[in-house]
């Protein structure tokens, strides 16, 4: 059965009016605990942009035990005092269930099966199947709470925005999307200076971009007289092969052919240019020859800010430039953005206009208490929500905020509550890009009623104010969606929870043949993985897609 639609233009004009009058009766509301120290969490749930749920009897209550479970958490919620001030402004107890990156699929899978004790989960919507847990009842329907608009102005208006369409399950919703800004905000950035030694511009196209990586590799841009540099260290598994597939394809999984007929990217003529691009390099020994064995996640960004590799690619500047200096006091950082491409099958965007999510926040059927839950996920939405997760508390990990910028933030006091080499984003907590949201500042819902799209595309950016006066890559979240590509097939397909696994390693198995196997079979190796993708699933996959696109009037 294909998913129901249910846009946020469909939802009744009466709850629509019941959601503004609560968006903007919160604002006026609010009592921030940090102007309130004696604030414990939420009676009702109320929460705004601005502010923090109202307290009512809450201080009277037992906190709620929740245990969470969230992909490689690092932090004690006993001992963590970011933590501990959610704890008091939400009057929860948490516990955190965690597993690694490479575990969270088969640890959701056995928590759901056995029946664990457990109130929410962070699901990786792509690699378990959340369209068959809602179906058979592993997690529970969310549509009888999030009708109390007033208690939740921000998880309804997330649960059935036309952003978000996809996770609706038959018309219903059975969880809220974590925000995130289109690709997390990976960005390529390349040392100018390098450039200007080699003589070379910033890349714009394909054949610019080949001879950046030849100079880095052969014309010792960094000056020490060896041979030790590369353009770029390259890994499959990780996110600078993704940037390479981009540089001929778009980051979409559907788009369409010159004579408008429905295609597969990942079996695309601009795919193929993509990947003989990279055997090029690899075979004239321009990328590093170990680009299918890497398994560090973080060696091909450590390797550019050591010093060794003139292209990095980062979902943080304001971090990595910082590093890239510390090493190289000299270096000239400029993003790749548009990445260079070639303009016959894509526009240079990294990202797609249907990926503002990353995960999904599901109530399993074990859980104790949903509305107390669903209480803790809308203050978390809510402007100090993310005030505290992103930084921590006024007065002890900063002395102010204004407008988006922290000040006097105090990197000895955040030293205290968590590892310094464990800090994410400009502003500091480890569980900032988790949780509810990855969107690093404040979305202001009450602004935008109905165009969920639009309130995301303005947040307020969170910034130092010392990286607001020196770092010019601050925003790069929110300029990585000034070029997007477009996602023809905005949806949930039930072959692809079948199938994609299994195309998944066909195509890795293709890829690393189609650049270790000699130049002479590139074209006949590609014909076969073509024709084992389509053995495998795509052709259910093609059936599927274009009947959603005929029904939904593409």
């Amino acid at each position: 059965m294909m998913e129901s639609k249910r846009k946020w233009s469909q939802v009744p004009g009466a709850l629509v009016l019941t959601l503004l009058l609560a968006l903007s009766g919160c604002t006026a509301a609010s009592n921030s605990s940090e102007a309130n120290p004696q604030s414990t969490g939420p009676a009702s749930g109320n929460s705004s942009e601005a502010g923090e749920p109202s307290t009512g009897d809450a201080a009277a209550e037992e906190p709620t035990e929740i245990r969470f479970f969230r992909v490689a958490v690092t932090q004690d919620p006993t001992k963590d005092r970011v933590l501990l001030e959610l704890q008091k402004r939400t009057n929860t107890k948490l516990e955190f269930v965690t597993a690694p990156w490479d575990q969270q699929a088969t640890k959701v899978n056995t928590m759901l099966a056995s029946g664990e004790v457990i109130d929410v989960i962070s699901m990786d919507d792509g690699a378990v199947d959340y369209i068959g847990h809602a179906r058979n009842g592993t997690i529970l329907p969310l549509d009888d709470y999030l009708k109390d608009m007033e208690r939740y102005p921000i998880e309804s208006m997330i649960a059935y925005d036309d952003v978000y369409q996809k996770f609706l399950v038959d018309g219903k919703s059975y969880g809220i999307p974590c925000l995130n800004q289109p690709g997390g905000g990976w960005v390529a950035g390349i040392r100018k200076d390098w450039l200007d030694k080699v003589g070379l511009d910033v890349p714009t196209n394909l054949d610019e971009l080949y001879e950046v990586f030849r100079a880095f590799k052969e014309e010792d841009p960094d000056g020490n007289g060896q041979d030790d540099t590369y353009a770029m260290i390259v890994a499959q598994i990780f996110d600078s092969w993704g940037l390479m597939m981009r540089l001929s394809s778009p980051p979409v999984t559907w788009t369409e052919n010159e004579d408008g007929s429905l295609q597969y990217t990942g079996t695309s003529e601009g795919q193929k240019a993509s990947l003989r691009f990279v055997k090029r390099l690899y075979d004239e020994g321009l990328i590093n020859q170990d680009v299918f064995t890497i398994r560090d996640r973080d060696y091909c960004l450590n390797d550019f800010t050591a010093g060794h590799s003139g292209i990095g690619f980062s979902p943080m500047w304001a971090k990595s430039l910082a590093e890239v200096k510390a090493n190289c006091p000299e270096a000239e950082v400029e993003l790749l953005f548009p990445a260079p491409h070639d303009p016959r099958y894509t526009n240079g965007a990294t990202v797609n206009d249907a990926g503002w999510s990353w995960l999904v926040n599901v109530l399993p059927k074990t859980c104790r208490n949903p509305e107390r839950v669903l209480d803790l996920l809308e203050y978390l939405n809510t402007g100090e929500g993310r005030k505290l997760m992103c930084t921590g508390i006024e007065g002890i990990h900063y002395d102010r905020y204004e407008d988006g910028v922290f000040y006097g933030i105090s990197q000895e006091e955040q030293d205290k509550d968590w590892d310094p080499k464990d800090g994410e984003g400009p502003t500091g907590h480890p569980l900032w890009w988790g949780l509810t949201s990855t969107i690093n500042g404040t979305i202001d819902f009450e602004a935008y009623p109905g165009d969920l799209l639009s309130a995301m595309q303005n947040c307020v950016t969170f910034v130092s104010e010392e990286d607001k006066a020196d770092n010019p890559f601050y925003e790069q979240r929110k300029m990585i969606c000034e070029v997007m590509a477009h996602e023809l097939i905005d949806a949930k397909l039930e072959t692809a929870s079948t199938y994609s696994g299994k195309l998944s390693s066909i195509s890795n198995e293709y890829q690393s043949r189609l650049i270790l196997e000699p130049a002479e079979n590139f074209d006949a190796i590609w014909d076969e993985y073509v024709e084992q993708m389509h053995a495998n699933g795509l052709d259910e996959m093609y059936e599927e897609a274009g009947q959603w696109l005929k029904e939904n009037g593409k």
